[in-house]
């Protein structure tokens, strides 16, 4: 199948790098994406891209979602990141213009849904970036419509001529129509409903394309459902829905119930074996990332990661002995000076700590894990922004409380 069959929407103020980093314990093949990022802030600040594009390698394959209006600063950005390549990288597979985002950010400065409002302008935007970002995948993600506006079946499949003929081969569909009024931004993911036949039917209509269908979809079963079966792609005759799409993207299931993605490179991806992490392991895979990141602001290095999953899978006590080593490493690498670098590098114990707000989510302890996160969360948050205390240290007293022993010993779903 191809490398973006299964993909985790882009979604502002989750799929930060920290979350990118944590799921990647648990596939190593999803296409994930960047949060939306203005082109402005890319253009602007060319001579900072680190601060809106930097990433671990270990998080590709990633795509690059990118928001704005303006197709020279649109072009522009797309280049840079085209260009931008952090040490061993293999850079951005796709660059992503977001023409379905309904915040209202979006809506006040005419990006977003709102593009959908001027089929022709995303057509000029995206002819700009597939001419100046010559070697990488331009795609578009849109809604099916926008209402008031364009929105009947005919709107969109005009839309999709227009994205041809901009040289774009790839679009990503979400199923519902986006409320330009009377709908918050949330409701607006679930209120209006859904059409997943209409992203099905523009795969006969335009052939040449690639779409990828967005919107409700809950699992890697449902997911399955309309994409192509079997490692040779034919299709099932069974599918509920046909012709099948070349790809499924799924949103916040994915990020509040991680670990039901466990199987997703041998379902989708034709792996040999899935990650399967025990969440002891999982667990300090990112407890390792996290203290690091907040001592230095970086990613640890593949060795180090999988040194700590190493130490995972060899009992409690070595996870406990060398967990420890490693945070007063870290915290000793922080010194006074990691308060005052955070403001660049975004190290806030609040951030780096919501990839785990739904770690347990199938645990008969999350709800208790949860409000004693918090709890700790006021209580010690400040310690770990100004270097004093590990965030492992902060973090492991709160699922030794709450958790069970054979429930951290799980592996997968």
């Amino acid at each position: 199948m191809s490398s973006d069959v299964l993909a985790i929407a882009p979604m502002i103020q989750w799929t930060d790098r920290h979350w990118r980093f944590f799921f990647r314990g648990i596939s190593r093949h999803t296409l994930l994406y960047s949060e939306m990022i203005s082109a402005n802030a890319i253009v602007y600040n060319a001579a900072q891209l680190d601060n809106f594009l930097g990433h671990a390698v270990v998080e590709e394959p990633l795509a690059v979602q990118l928001g704005g209006n303006d197709p020279e600063k649109l072009a522009e950005a797309a280049y840079l990141a085209q260009q931008y390549r952090p040490p061993s990288s293999h850079g951005f597979q796709e660059i992503n213009l977001n023409a379905g985002c309904p915040s209202n950010k979006a809506k006040k400065q005419g990006y977003g849904a709102e593009l959908m409002l001027e089929p022709d302008l995303v057509g000029r935007i995206l002819h700009a970036m597939v001419r100046r970002a010559t070697s990488s995948e331009i795609s578009l993600k849109c809604r099916i419509g926008v209402n008031p506006g364009p929105h009947s079946f005919d709107d969109l499949c005009h839309l999709m001529r227009t994205v041809e003929a901009s040289g774009v081969r790839k679009v990503v569909v979400h199923a519902r129509l986006c409320e330009l009024h009377g709908l918050s931004p949330a409701q607006n993911r679930t209120v209006p409903p859904l059409h997943p036949e209409l992203v099905h039917r523009l795969v006969s209509l335009f052939p040449s394309m690639r779409f990828t269908l967005n919107g409700g979809v809950q699992s890697l079963e449902e997911a399955a459902q309309h994409v192509q079966h079997g490692a040779g792609g034919e299709e099932d005759a069974a599918a509920p829905f046909r012709p099948a799409v070349a790809g499924v993207m799924i949103g916040r299931a994915a990020y509040q119930r991680p670990f039901d993605m466990s199987a997703a490179d041998t379902t989708f991806f034709g792996a040999s074996r899935d990650p399967l992490l025990s969440r002891e392991e999982a667990l300090w895979r990112y407890l390792d990332y996290a203290d690091h990141w907040m001592a230095c602001g970086e990613a640890p290095s593949a060795a180090a990661e999988d040194r700590h999953v190493h130490c995972a899978s060899s009992g409690a006590a070595a996870e406990e002995a060398d967990g420890a080593a490693c945070c007063e490493d870290y915290a000793e690498a922080a010194g006074a000076g990691a308060a005052e670098k955070s403001a660049v590098y975004g190290r806030r114990c609040s951030t780096v700590l919501k990839p785990l707000h739904n770690f347990f989510h199938d645990a008969a302890g999350n709800a208790a894990y949860k409000q004693t996160l918090d709890l700790h969360t006021n209580r010690f948050s400040k310690q770990v922004d100004r270097g004093t205390l590990a965030f492992s240290e902060f973090v492991m007293p709160v699922v030794q409380e709450t958790i069970a022993d054979d429930f951290l010993r799980r592996r997968g779903r």
